[in-house]
């Protein structure tokens, strides 16, 4: 799985990862790989094709990328989902599967990436040469939705502080999967335009949608996050704890943590 097999886990680890994280650890293949192997005419990979008119095809494929070679320039060649990936994927289903992978990637020295949907344009959350044999944390699964009745306190701010009807989204959520439930609630959750884009990435990016020019982009309204640090441990920022980190997430881009969740303010449904 790697071309250098002597800074290689042992089979033996890579067991003990997995079963630590109750065998969610799984292969990272290609979607297309019947395309690859048997060629564009095969009956296989035009089965496989016929499937890909559905963008959210590719999103709940632990090796599916939206979009592909748009990394081209600097003297390099595009990036392509024909790239050997990561080698191996913690599926995670909670925070507790994230930090095992992240920790297990530290200890051994494995290059990690972090995928939600991938529809990362330049291949960052996993196809992409420099991550050939590494560990992917695939955060897919994590689909949960928490709704706040009452006032929601961000970690470590005062009582007064609390704002109703703020929403709590794991990392794996798209917008498809909790925009019709708001709207059912009266509810706003000003996120992207694209439904299949997951809430993780877009918001680590900013994440501009339709009503941003009235209520900001999404990394504007987070209240708290929780977030798995490079040594594994599992933080929760606000501006009343961990500020920095939290400052840094609404929108400053991928690379400060692995966030397995995202709380954030909502808004009466527009008229």
């Amino acid at each position: 799985q790697t071309a250098d097999a002597a800074c290689w886990p042992a089979p033996a680890e890579w067991a003990a990862l997995n079963q630590s994280i109750h065998g969610h650890l799984v292969l990272v293949n290609d979607e297309l790989q019947s395309c690859l192997a048997k060629g564009a005419n095969s009956t296989e990979c035009a089965a496989e094709l016929s499937q890909t008119d559905d963008e959210f095809f590719y999103t709940h494929q632990v090796g599916g990328f939206m979009h592909t070679g748009l990394a081209a320039g600097g003297g390099q060649e595009p990036w392509s989902i024909a790239h050997k990936q990561s080698a191996f994927a913690v599926a995670a289903a909670s925070a507790a599967d994230v930090q095992a992978g992240v920790a297990f990637a530290a200890k051994h020295n494995v290059r990690v990436s972090v995928k939600g949907t991938g529809h990362d344009w330049f291949g960052r959350s996993g196809s992409h040469p420099d991550l050939e044999g590494g560990l992917l944390i695939w955060t897919h699964p994590m689909k949960q939705a928490t709704w706040h009745a009452g006032a929601f306190v961000a970690e470590g701010c005062a009582a007064a502080s609390g704002v109703e009807d703020a929403v709590t989204l794991q990392a794996g959520l798209q917008f498809a999967d909790f925009y019709p439930e708001a709207e059912k609630r009266g509810r706003l959750v000003n996120g992207g335009t694209c439904t299949s884009v997951g809430v993780g990435g877009c918001t680590m990016g900013g994440c501009f949608g339709p009503f941003s020019q009235k209520l900001g982009p999404a990394a504007s309204n987070v209240l708290e996050a929780k977030v798995v640090l490079a040594d594994g441990e599992l933080v929760t920022a606000s501006k009343c704890s961990h500020p920095d980190l939290f400052w840094a997430l609404r929108g400053g881009g991928a690379g400060w943590g692995v966030v397995t969740e995202w709380t954030m303010r909502t808004y009466p449904s527009p008229k």
